[in-house]
């Protein structure tokens, strides 16, 4: 009998943290995530250019810059953290180019929807209680670079969810 009633106490629980989530997220200003991107690139001294959105992909546009030691232009593309936009990406970045995922605090070699999704869940939660640094919308970021490139490493990515406050 015991079982039934955790059951419902944790439906309960998930069902306020959904109110209280979309409470939050709508007293939350919107997040230009392209023009985050742009100033974390500036910042350190890299000229970054907004693309236009890849008809048809669901990708809003994203931004390219070049770095030194790398044979071609390095995309950041905002993907959503069930990373539907993924089958355009090949559309996006030349061949021989390796994708790396950043959200918030985290980086990942391949997708992985769990980890970012837990990532999201985690950060809302302290978000909700004023415990942390980040904005958490739900939009992480590919980094699609050349082979050899390590863009990923040398940029600290974390800034463009920083809360501005």
């Amino acid at each position: 009998m015991t079982a039934p009633l955790v059951l419902r106490a944790f439906l309960i629980l998930a069902v306020l943290g959904t109110v209280a989530s979309k409470l939050h997220a709508a007293s939350t200003p919107s997040f230009d995530i392209n023009g985050a991107v742009v100033n974390v690139l500036a910042r350190k001294g890299l000229a970054a250019h907004r693309r236009p959105p890849y008809p048809g992909s669901g990708i809003r546009g994203h931004v390219s810059f070049r770095m030194a030691g790398c044979a071609g232009p390095i995309h950041v593309i905002p993907v959503s953290l069930n990373l539907q936009e993924l089958p355009f990406v090949p559309q996006i970045a030349d061949a021989g180019y390796a994708g790396r995922f950043a959200y918030l605090d985290r980086t990942w070699q391949r997708p992985d929807q769990v980890g970012m999704r837990l990532e999201w869940l985690r950060h809302k939660a302290f978000s909700m209680l004023g415990l942390s640094q980040y904005q958490t919308p739900p939009k992480a970021l590919l980094i699609a670079e050349p082979a050899g490139c390590n863009a990923l490493g040398t940029i600290d990515w974390r800034p463009v969810w920083r809360s501005k406050s």
